[in-house]
C-alpha cells in the first residue's frame, strides 16, 4: 500500500494512477466522473468482458447502469450486471463532501472483499478523489463540444460575462438554442440490459442533436418543441419520470432553469402514480408553498380553527377557502374545481363566516389567507389542489 501511495502522490496522470490501482487490487477497474463518463481505466492481462468494454467504447456508462446503482447505492455496493460473468465493487469518490466520481472494480476472482480491508479501499478512494479534483480544475472548460459546454453553465463555470456571450455565439453560430430542457428520472426505468443501452439509442434517433447527457444521476435532454411527443413515447414506453422546462430564452440561465425544474420534478413524483410528462411551470404554486411549509411561517388563529374543524369533522372548509381566494372568488371556477354546485359554495362561505368569524370580503387579508390556507393544505399532503 505504501509503495502504491508514492506513486499516486508522485503523478498527476490519471491513467497511470488507474493502472497502478489495476495492479494493486489485480483486478480490472474503470474511473468515471460524477455524471457517469469514462475518464480512466485498466485492465489485467487476458481480460475480456463485452460489458466492461462497450462502456469504454461509449465513454459513458448505461442508463440502466446508473439506474440499478442509484437504487442500490451505499458508502459501496456490489452489483451483478447483467451480460457480465463478473460482480463489480463501486465506490462513490468524495472530496470535501461531494461525489466527484466512482471507481468501479472487477471482481475477476470473485475473491477481492476477502483479500483487501474496508480501510485499504479508503485510502485508494480518498487519493484518486482528489486527483480527479486536480485533473477537472486544470481541465479545459471551453471544451468546443457543446455538451461540455452545457455541462459548464450547470456547474457555474463561467464567471467572465463577455467571454460566456462569446462562447456561445461561437458554438450556435450554425444551430439552433435548444427550446428546452427535460430531466429524466430513472429510479423506475423498465429496461436493465446493460450492454444494448436502448434508451439511449431510442433518445439519440429520435431526438437528434439533444446534447443529452447524464447530471446528478438523471438525464438530461435539451430539446426543440416539435419532438415533445417523443418524450411522450419514451416515458410510457421505459415507465420514466419526465419533467419539462419553461421555454429557454437565454443560455446563461441553464442552472436556475435546471433548479427549479429538478424542483417540480421531485413535486410531481409526489403525485403521480405511473409514469409522465410533466411541465414544470405547473409547480409553481406547488413550490410556492413547499418553501412557506418549511419556513416558521405565523399561521392565523382562524386558520388553524379551520383545520382543526375540518381534521374533526371530515369537510373541506379549507380546501375551499384556498380555491375560492385562488380563483379570484370566481363561483364559477370554484364549483368546476370543487366539482359541487353553485348554491354548496355560497353555503359553505357563509358557514365559514358564522363559525369561524372569517371575513372573506376584507381586500387587505386575501393573499394573507391564500397563503396560510396553502401552506397547511401542503402539510396535509393535499399536493393536488395546487394543480387545479
Amino acid at each position: 500500500m505504501n509503495e502504491l501511495i508514492k506513486i499516486i502522490s508522485q503523478t498527476n496522470d490519471l491513467m497511470r494512477i488507474t493502472v497502478e490501482i489495476c495492479k494493486y487490487f489485480n483486478n480490472s477497474c474503470l474511473v468515471v466522473n460524477s455524471n457517469y463518463q469514462v475518464i480512466s481505466y485498466a485492465t489485467t492481462d487476458n481480460f475480456n468482458d463485452e460489458v466492461f468494454y462497450s462502456a469504454i467504447k461509449r465513454h459513458e456508462m448505461t442508463y440502466e447502469f446508473v439506474s440499478k446503482f442509484e437504487e442500490e447505492k451505499k458508502d459501496y455496493s456490489y452489483l451483478e450486471i447483467d451480460k457480465s460473468p463478473y460482480k463489480r465493487r463501486i465506490s462513490c469518490l468524495l472530496c470535501e463532501g461531494l461525489i466527484v466520481g466512482y471507481l468501479i472494480i472487477v471482481d475477476e476472482n470473485n475473491s477481492l472483499l476477502n483479500n483487501f480491508s474496508l480501510e485499504e479501499f479508503q485510502i485508494v478512494e480518498g487519493l484518486l478523489a482528489k486527483q480527479i479534483v486536480f485533473s477537472q480544475q486544470n481541465g479545459n472548460i471551453f471544451s468546443n463540444k457543446i455538451d461540455q459546454f452545457l455541462l459548464s453553465l450547470l456547474n457555474d463555470n463561467f464567471q467572465d460575462e463577455r467571454l460566456l456571450n462569446l462562447k456561445i455565439e461561437y458554438l450556435f453560430r450554425k444551430r439552433e438554442y435548444p427550446d428546452r430542457l427535460a430531466i429524466i428520472d430513472l429510479h423506475n426505468y423498465h429496461n436493465l440490459d446493460f450492454l444494448d443501452d436502448t434508451l439511449r439509442q431510442d433518445i439519440k434517433k429520435e431526438i437528434p442533436n439533444s446534447h443529452t447527457m447524464i447530471y446528478k444521476n438523471d438525464i438530461l435532454v435539451f430539446y426543440s418543441d416539435r419532438y415533445k411527443n417523443v418524450l411522450y413515447r419514451l416515458a410510457e414506453k421505459y415507465n420514466l419520470n419526465i419533467i419539462c422546462s419553461n421555454k429557454i430564452n437565454r443560455l446563461e440561465h441553464i442552472k436556475e432553469i435546471y433548479l427549479y425544474s429538478y424542483e417540480a420534478l421531485q413535486l410531481a413524483k409526489k403525485i403521480h402514480r405511473d409514469y409522465f410528462v410533466d411541465d414544470a411551470n405547473r409547480y409553481s404554486l406547488l413550490i410556492t408553498f413547499s418553501k412557506l411549509a418549511s419556513s416558521n411561517q405565523i399561521i392565523d388563529e382562524k386558520i388553524l380553527a379551520i383545520n382543526e374543524y375540518d381534521l374533526k369533522n371530515n369537510t373541506e372548509y379549507l380546501s375551499l377557502l384556498y380555491l375560492y381566494l385562488k380563483n379570484q372568488k370566481s363561483l364559477q371556477k370554484t364549483c368546476s374545481d370543487m366539482f359541487i354546485h353553485r348554491n354548496t359554495v355560497l353555503y359553505r362561505l357563509g358557514k365559514m363566516k358564522d363559525l369561524f368569524d372569517l371575513d372573506i370580503d376584507d381586500n387587505n387579508k386575501e393573499l394573507l389567507y391564500l397563503l396560510m390556507s396553502g401552506t397547511i393544505l401542503y402539510k396535509l399532503n393535499k399536493l393536488d389542489l395546487f394543480l387545479i
